[in-house]
């Protein structure tokens, strides 16, 4: 049996959700009419609504890591451990080539 998340979070208005994400909501109908994007949302009477955890899996399903060896990695493709390892593995190479990270990235983990 599937279980579900009981937790409601106020769904976010059309103007809201464009907001958010930099657009018009405008933007927001065409991707709706055209299935541009799969931004899922939510049919209340006539008007629109957004859940918030949709809002945030649209931005995280299109953010595009740093570059790694230089490959652009998406970053939803890397699981929090494999990130840590390739982050790991650039550190050493930069240790390697003498180059210290002057934002103290290293020292915080």
């Amino acid at each position: 049996m599937t279980q579900t998340n009981t937790t409601c979070l106020p769904l976010l208005t059309e103007e809201q959700t464009a907001e958010y994400l930099g657009l018009r909501p405008e933007t927001l109908a065409t991707w709706r009419c055209t299935k541009r994007y799969s931004l899922p949302y939510v049919k209340v009477g006539r008007s629109i609504r957004y859940r918030p955890v949709d809002v945030e899996n649209f931005v995280t399903e299109r953010t595009v890591a740093a570059r790694l060896n230089d490959d652009v990695v998406p970053a939803q493709k890397l699981t929090s451990f494999k990130y840590q390892r390739q982050i790991a593995e650039a550190d050493e190479r930069l240790d390697r080539a003498g180059i210290t990270d002057k934002g103290g990235h290293n020292e915080d983990r």
